[in-house]
C-alpha cells in the first residue's frame, strides 16, 4: 500500500530519481497537499525541521519580512536562535494546527509550522499548505542561485548544526499507563549518560540537555509512542533516542 506521508522511508523512488535525472530538487506532497517533503540535489532527504528553518530564514533574510514564528514543541531550536538573530519572537505551542492556527491569527504571525512538514504563512490561510511551501523553496533557490545543500550549509553557518530524528514505536494499550508514569516521573534528572538541565510538559514531556533536547508524546491519531531528539551531532541524537527507549522499556 502506498503511504501518503512525505517522509524519507516512503520516498525511495524519488530519492533515487532526483540524482539519477540530474534534477535540482525533489518535492513530495501528502494526499491532500498540506505537508511537504524536500529532497536535495544529491538525493538526500531534508528533515522537516530543516525545511522549517530554511523557510523561516528565507522569509526573514531574503524577503526581509518580519513577524513572530509559531512552532510546535517538537520543532527545531534553530528557530529560537534565528529569532534572536532577526529580532522576532518565537512562540511554542502544542503540536497540531488546531493550536497553531488560532495563535497565528492572534499574533498576526509570519509563519507557523510543525515537525510533520506542515507550514502556514501570513497573507495566506492560517493552515498548512504543502504546495506554497514547495514554491517558497523553489523561489529561495532561484533568488539565491544556490542548491538545497548549499542553502542548508548557509543555515548551519548562521545557527549552528542541528541534527534530528524521530522514532515511532507501537505499544500495547495495556502499557500506556506504565509508559506515562515513566515519562512523567518528576525525579527524572538523567537519561543514560545525559544530564537533564530542565523539562516542560507543553505537549507530552520534553527534556532539555546541555546540547539538545528529547521529547516523548503519544500520537493523537495512531497507537504510537513518538520519541523525538535534536542535538549537534547524529551520534548524540541516536544516543538520546537509545537512552529514552531503554528508560521507557519500549
Amino acid at each position: 500500500m502506498v503511504q501518503p506521508e512525505p517522509i524519507a522511508q516512503n520516498l525511495g523512488e524519488l530519492l533515487e530519481r532526483v540524482p539519477a535525472t540530474g534534477a535540482s530538487v525533489g518535492i513530495a506532497l501528502d494526499g491532500d497537499a498540506d505537508r511537504v517533503g524536500i529532497i536535495d540535489e544529491t538525493g538526500r532527504f531534508v528533515t522537516t525541521l530543516d525545511v522549517f528553518s530554511l523557510l523561516a530564514l528565507y522569509l526573514l533574510e531574503t524577503k526581509g519580512w518580519r513577524g513572530s514564528l509559531i512552532k510546535g514543541v517538537t520543532a527545531s531550536q534553530a528557530l529560537n536562535k534565528m529569532g534572536s538573530l532577526y529580532g522576532v519572537d518565537v512562540h511554542e505551542v502544542r503540536v497540531g494546527f488546531k493550536h497553531m492556527g488560532p495563535r497565528m491569527d492572534e499574533l498576526n504571525a509570519l509563519m507557523a509550522g510543525e515537525e510533520s512538514g506542515g507550514f502556514a504563512f501570513r497573507g495566506h490561510v492560517p493552515e498548512r499548505d504543502g504546495i506554497l511551501s514547495g514554491l517558497f523553496v523553489l523561489e529561495y533557490m532561484a533568488k539565491s542561485g544556490k542548491t538545497v545543500s548549499q542553502l542548508l550549509a548557509n543555515l548551519f553557518e548562521k545557527v549552528g548544526p542541528h541534527y534530528y530524528h524521530r522514532r515511532d514505536i507501537e505499544f500495547a494499550s495495556s502499557e500506556r499507563d506504565r509508559i506515562n508514569q515513566r515519562v512523567n516521573d518528576p525525579g527524572l534528572d538523567r537519561l543514560g549518560h545525559y544530564s537533564v538541565t530542565s523539562s516542560d510538559s507543553i505537549d507530552g514531556r520534553r527534556l532539555h540537555f546541555e546540547d539538545g533536547w528529547l521529547a516523548v508524546r503519544f500520537s493523537g491519531t495512531e497507537p504510537l509512542l513518538r520519541i523525538y531528539a535534536e542535538a549537534s551531532s547524529p551520534e548524540r541524537v541516536d544516543g538520546l533516542l537509545d537512552a529514552a527507549a531503554e528508560y521507557l522499556g519500549v
